[in-house]
C-alpha cells in the first residue's frame, strides 16, 4: 500500500455508516508549523466541503488541501453511476491538473468522499482508494480514530479522543448527521440494520 509520513497533516476527520445516516466529524483546530492559530474553525467549509450530492473531507499539506477543494468545485459527478472507478479516475485527474504523481513526497493528500443519497464513503490515500463499508479516518491521530470507531464510538466522540492525544488536532469538534435515504453495503445490496 502506498503510504507517506503525515508530517503536513495536522486534522483528524471521522466518518461512520448507520442503517439511517453517515456521521462525519472533524477538529477545529488551525496551525502554522507548530503554533496555534485557531481552535474554532469552522471545518464544513475548509476541512469538509459540500458539492451537491457529496461531501469530501480532505486531510494532508494545506495548500494541496486547498487547491483539491477548488478543483472539486469545477467538477460534476454523475451520482447514479458512482463508482470507486470513477472516484480513483477524479483523483488521477487532479494529480494530473496538478502535474504531480501519486508518490510526489512533496504532495500528500488523504480524502474521505461521501455521496450522500446512497450512503456511499470513499476513502483514499495517494492512489489507494477502496470503499469503505463500515467506518474511516483521516489525518494524524487516524489509527486512534480506527481504534475508537471500532469500539462503537461516534465519529464525534473518535475525533474528541484524538484531540486529547495528539497536539496538532483540537479546538471546536463539528459533527455532521447525514440522512441517507437509499443506503447500500459496499458490495452494492441494500441494507437494513438494527442498531
Amino acid at each position: 500500500m502506498f503510504h507517506v509520513e503525515r508530517e503536513g497533516c495536522m486534522t483528524i476527520i471521522a466518518a461512520k455508516k448507520y442503517h439511517d445516516r453517515i456521521e462525519i466529524a472533524s477538529d477545529g483546530r488551525s496551525m502554522s508549523n507548530q503554533l496555534i492559530i485557531e481552535d474554532e474553525v469552522e471545518k464544513i467549509t475548509e476541512k469538509i466541503g459540500a458539492y451537491n450530492d457529496i461531501l469530501i473531507g480532505a486531510s494532508g499539506h494545506a495548500e494541496i488541501c486547498e487547491f483539491f477543494k477548488y478543483f472539486c468545485l469545477g467538477q460534476q459527478f454523475d451520482v447514479g453511476s458512482l463508482s470507486i472507478a470513477i472516484y480513483f479516475d477524479f483523483l488521477a485527474e487532479f494529480h494530473r491538473h496538478m502535474g504531480v504523481s501519486y508518490n510526489d513526497e512533496n504532495v500528500y493528500l488523504e480524502t474521505i468522499f461521501i455521496q450522500k443519497t446512497n450512503g456511499i464513503i470513499f476513502k483514499s490515500e495517494g492512489c489507494f482508494c477502496h470503499e469503505v463499508s463500515d467506518f474511516c479516518a483521516i489525518g494524524r491521530g487516524e489509527e486512534i480514530a480506527l481504534g475508537a470507531l471500532n469500539m462503537n464510538a461516534t465519529p464525534k466522540e473518535a475525533v474528541k479522543i484524538v484531540c486529547k492525544y495528539i497536539s496538532t488536532c483540537g479546538g471546536k469538534i463539528q459533527n455532521y448527521k447525514i440522512p441517507v435515504t437509499n443506503p447500500r453495503d459496499a458490495a452494492g445490496i441494500h441494507q437494513y440494520n438494527k442498531e
